[in-house]
């Protein structure tokens, strides 16, 4: 029974912890968006390759 318990718990872990990391562009290319999200979301948006708004520890509540 201890063992699994464990092994659900590890699977839990794992699959909670890994990140995920998406890119979008614009069809011209001149915007770009990176949203990540693990613990918090994170979220940059460029404009011709220069940084143009960077949003930090988002979290969203139920």
């Amino acid at each position: 029974m201890n063992k699994l318990f464990l092994l659900a718990a590890l699977t839990f872990m794992a699959i909670v912890l890994q990140a995920q990391h998406y890119e979008l562009k614009s069809p011209k290319g001149s915007l770009e968006v990176a949203i990540e999200v693990n613990q918090e979301i994170q979220v940059t948006l460029k404009k011709h390759d220069l940084l143009a708004v960077k949003l930090n520890n988002i979290s969203l509540e139920f």
